[in-house]
């Protein structure tokens, strides 16, 4: 299944013993573009120790991305820009990013799109921008995306064909489910 990140931002994190704090991020590995760290709001005061954390583990490993950052980022096609990130669509199961939700609001009024990970050419983190090497034409012509559905397999095909991203790397939720014993 599909989550909207964002809607997992302030869920209850619970021990053993009680809640310890709710979610307040989701740090990404660039290169697989796999959730790897929750950033837990504790209850214990322990929260700005938790940023200092972050810093650190950035630090070491370069790689290492907050999806709070990288929301907002602006998103280039190759001939212009489309919008920003608005959200991002994870396996619930595999955690891995499967889409970039977004808000083209500032070129396409009301619309938001699904961009897969395939489709970014290059990341600019100074800058807080993404290219992408798909055309506007693409973008506006692409199967439109209502957050209150369900993503299903049928419209994974559609974008998937719309767009020419390889199917062969597409990591179905539903290839996964239907290997289970």
């Amino acid at each position: 299944m599909l989550q909207i990140v964002s809607n997992l931002r302030g869920y209850s994190i619970e021990a053993k013993d009680g809640s310890i704090g709710t979610a307040s991020d989701f740090l990404f590995d660039d290169s697989s573009m796999k959730v790897r760290w929750l950033v837990v709001d504790t209850y214990f005061g322990a929260n700005q120790a938790g940023e200092a954390e972050r810093t650190t583990t950035h630090d070491v490993d370069p790689h290492l991305r907050s999806i709070v950052e990288v929301t907002g980022y602006h998103v280039h096609a190759t001939d212009g820009s489309i919008g920003y990130v608005e959200n991002f669509l994870v396996d619930s199961e595999s955690w891995v990013i499967r889409y970039l939700t977004i808000d083209t609001s500032n070129w396409w009024f009301g619309q938001h799109v699904l961009i897969s990970p395939h489709a970014v050419k290059e990341v600019d983190w100074t800058a807080r921008y993404i290219r992408l090497d798909i055309a506007r034409v693409q973008v506006k012509a692409s199967p439109p995306w209502n957050p209150t559905i369900p993503i299903d397999e049928e419209f994974e095909e559609q974008l998937y064909s719309h767009y020419d991203w390889p199917s062969s790397e597409r990591k179905s939720v539903f290839d996964s489910h239907q290997q289970r014993p």
